[in-house]
């Protein structure tokens, strides 16, 4: 696998923390997938089953729609992450810092 960046990381976890992914590597699918733009019938399949991406996108489901919200979700959680690198005392950016440094991400490279 190659060299995962930074963003790609911090957003697969985002993505299991919110539950939009069930695990780190689902979650780094999604994100490489997101980037080129493009999702896998797999992928759309597993995340039009997630209730909150179905009461955030409304049915049909389709891959426009998903990589629409996908990528207002990316561009809100880069906000977030600024915000939780200038305030690491607030408590979600503590638990966003633990979930990040409890993965080997050297599995994933």
């Amino acid at each position: 696998m190659a060299e995962l960046n930074e963003l790609t990381k911090k957003f697969a976890v985002y993505l299991t923390t919110r539950k939009y992914a069930p695990d780190i590597e689902t979650a780094l699918k999604i994100s490489n997938e997101l980037e080129a733009g493009k999702l896998s019938e797999e992928l759309i399949k597993n995340l039009s089953r997630n209730m909150d991406i179905m009461m955030n996108v409304m049915p049909p489901i389709t891959e426009e729609k998903l990589i629409n919200f996908l990528t207002e979700t990316l561009e809100s959680a880069k906000k977030l992450f600024v915000f939780w690198e200038n305030t690491p005392a607030d408590t979600n950016a503590i638990f966003f810092r633990k979930s990040y440094n409890e993965i080997d991400w050297s599995e994933y490279e």
